[in-house]
């Protein structure tokens, strides 16, 4: 996998959320602003049955996960994980380890993990996830749709991208069958399942899916909102990877209004999109204006630290000194 995909990969789609992207989706997918896919919710997975009656657990869990969500959005992620965790405590004691709502705190720490980039903690808690889920619901709902994708881009990640195309097939189908052709929900199973394609170098294939995903976010959303920004990315991706650097830029560049207005300068998924910029950059010669955007990624990745992009970034800057033959530097950005 090239260095470019790599940034898109986690950050851009899973969806996205996943970007990443591929950022991950939460628990409320449509009302979200963002994330892998999505950014924030005002409760508890509504995919999962009410709890009866007005609960002791069912409040804490609730004020838990939602106290949570909102460190998880504004990217103070050391905040986040043990208020996912206890709140994953006390649904498993209250309610069982086969309970839906333990499944939605599960699926809620496994993204949190995702988003560090801590993939080996990630992974068997979406595996979880996704067997309660199919268990309580069958094969064919929503939730299992959402798991599904929140898998899949991990092993995008991890560069098994075989083994997550079939996944976001899967979730394409379920979600097309319950939402329709149009609905925004597709749009982010249209961006990750573009991504793995992406990935396998089928650029035929990933384009016309991102640009249908960017139609149906645009009319949902508007052309400002988080969502249509990670499409623009991942279509400037395409572009770069294809050598259309003019059309490459114009997307990269909007991609970053957009995040830099909604999340400020310092959020961590900055970083893909000002990495982005930095290998086109190079790609086009320009190396000064490459170790620039190189340069702030670096900061957001370490102030948010993002060991797999600190090592991409620190790669990225290590090649540019390279070939402005500073060995010092670049033996030190290469470690």
């Amino acid at each position: 996998m090239n260095k470019l995909i790599t940034f898109i990969v986690f950050f851009a789609a899973v969806t996205l959320l996943t970007v990443c992207a591929h950022i991950p989706q939460n628990e409320n997918r449509s009302d979200s602003p963002k994330d892998q896919q999505a950014a924030g919710s005002d409760s508890i997975g509504d995919a999962s049955p009410p709890i009866p009656g007005p609960s002791e657990p069912a409040r804490k869990i609730m004020t838990l996960n939602n106290l949570a969500e909102a460190c998880r959005v504004l990217g103070d992620y050391a905040r986040a994980e043990p208020l996912y965790q206890h709140a994953l405590e006390i649904s498993r004691k209250a309610y069982g380890p086969e309970h839906a709502q333990t499944a939605v705190i599960m699926n809620n720490l496994a993204m949190l993990y995702h988003l560090c980039e801590d993939y080996t903690r990630a992974e068997p808690l979406y595996i979880r996830a996704l067997a309660i889920r199919e268990k309580v619901y069958g094969p064919e709902h929503a939730s299992v749709a959402l798991t599904l994708n929140h898998l899949a881009g991990l092993y995008d990640l991890l560069g098994m991208h075989a083994k997550a195309e079939p996944l976001y097939e899967r979730a394409l189908a379920i979600d097309e069958k319950i939402y329709g052709p149009d609905h925004p929900e597709i749009a982010i199973d249209l961006n990750n399942l573009a991504l793995a394609y992406h990935s396998l170098g089928n650029y035929a294939k990933a384009e016309p899916l991102y640009e249908r995903a960017l139609k149906i976010e645009e009319r949902f959303y508007g052309s400002g909102h988080a969502f249509p920004g990670m499409t623009l990315n991942n279509l400037a991706l395409v572009n770069h990877s294809l050598g259309k650097y003019a059309p490459a830029e114009s997307f990269y560049k909007r991609a970053l209004a957009i995040s830099e207005k909604i999340y400020g300068p310092y959020h961590p998924d900055l970083a893909a999109d000002i990495g982005n910029m930095a290998e086109l950059c190079r790609a086009l010669g320009n190396d000064a204006q490459a170790e620039f955007f190189y340069k702030r990624a670096l900061i957001i990745a370490e102030m948010n630290r993002l060991p797999q992009s600190l090592w991409r970034i620190r790669h990225g800057l290590s090649r540019i000194f390279a070939g402005q033959e500073y060995p010092d530097a670049a033996i030190f950005f290469g470690k």
